[in-house]
């Protein structure tokens, strides 16, 4: 369908709310950080989710105990987005409050004789019917990358990635989501090679590898210093930068980025870089386009120097034009102006003498 129906405001029954466990925000975040299985082999439930976001490393990190608090002290404010597939009702926009409403339920079990007030047991949901996976996709790419309430860039790349898997080509996933593909296809370059050195969940770490997909396109996988060096390869720089993005903390990946940059321009850099991919010494890159930043620096406001010296000639040199234009104007007007005043005084003498005749 092209556009979404004004869904139906309803009271659903809370045992009966679930989560769309195929929501990418969700799967990104509770699939383990450090697995050894692809993550299409993991396959989640709702019991997986509740338990990562009420009772595990998501609790904290999405402040589920103060939403709780928040919600059972006034309530739900925001109704949840759901769909009705059956006798399921999915939870594809609200997780967080699912969850906080989890807590509150069982607050509420556990500590006032199992009485549950009514506004808890039946909750504010908008619900939809019958949505098709791609439609609840396209729902929360539009909230959460097109929208306000955006997501992390490493939670879009996820989303990206998992409808690409899912077997949607670029141009289904651009359509989705208003991006070009080059931008797509980027961002699932870089989330599938964090992947690949077990980095799940590391949300700080994404732009590190976007970064280097970038770099890895711009240079052909650093073909000029194979060139270089015929036993250099692509995959022992990578590991080095994986292993120096990770552990350096004190370098954003936009330094990394400069610097590796700046060095593959010239002869000595891609020499250090080559000395990088063996050694992992950073060090000397670091140093190297430092000292380069320096130099680059100094010719600038060399080159800065010697302009405004040069308009300075010039700015005196125009002065001067000027001056003797108008020297020149100035003679060139007294020599119009003396025989006008000449011929004044002229006629002013003649007249005086037929006055003392007259």
């Amino acid at each position: 369908m092209n556009y979404f129906p004004d869904p139906e405001n309803l009271n659903v029954d809370f045992k009966n709310l679930k989560f769309w466990v195929e929501n990418p925000r969700i799967t990104s975040w509770s699939i383990p950080e450090q697995s050894n299985l692809d993550e299409n082999q993991i396959v989640l439930t709702h019991a997986d989710v509740l338990g990562y976001l009420t009772n595990g490393p998501g609790k904290l990190k999405f402040e589920i105990n103060d939403l709780a608090k928040r919600i059972k002290r006034d309530g739900l404010l925001d109704p949840l987005i759901v769909n009705k597939s059956g006798n399921d009702y999915l939870v594809f926009e609200g997780n967080r409050r699912l969850a906080a409403l989890n807590l509150v339920y069982l607050d509420y079990i556990n500590n006032n004789d199992g009485q549950v007030p009514d506004r808890f047991n039946k909750i504010r949901c908008n619900v939809y019917r019958d949505l098709s996976e791609d439609e609840m996709f396209r729902f929360v790419n539009e909230w959460h990358i097109e929208g306000k309430l955006k997501w992390t860039p490493y939670c879009i790349a996820y989303s990206y990635k998992q409808r690409y898997e899912k077997g949607k080509t670029l141009d289904e996933i651009s359509g989705g989501v208003h991006q070009k593909k080059p931008f797509i296809k980027q961002y699932i370059d870089a989330i599938s090679k964090m992947h690949r050195y077990s980095r799940h969940g590391k949300e700080t770490e994404f732009s590190y590898f976007l970064e280097l997909v970038k770099f890895e396109k711009k240079t052909n996988n650093l073909e000029i210093c194979k060139a270089k060096k015929p036993e250099f390869e692509w995959e022992n720089f990578e590991r080095k930068y994986v292993h120096t993005a990770i552990n350096d903390k004190k370098s954003q990946a936009a330094d990394l980025r400069n610097v590796f940059n700046s060095a593959v321009e010239r002869q000595r850099g891609q020499t250090l870089i080559i000395n990088f991919s063996e050694t992992g010494d950073y060090a000397k890159l670091k140093s190297y386009h430092d000292s380069s930043k320096l130099n680059s620096s100094a010719e600038k406001l060399s080159k800065l120097y010697n302009d405004l010296s040069n308009s300075k000639r010039d700015i005196k040199k125009s002065l001067q034009n000027r001056e003797d234009k108008v020297d020149y104007y100035i003679k060139q007007l007294f020599k119009v102006i003396n025989p006008l005043n000449n011929e004044r005084l002229k006629l002013e003498e003649e007249k005086n003498k037929k006055k003392k005749n007259g």
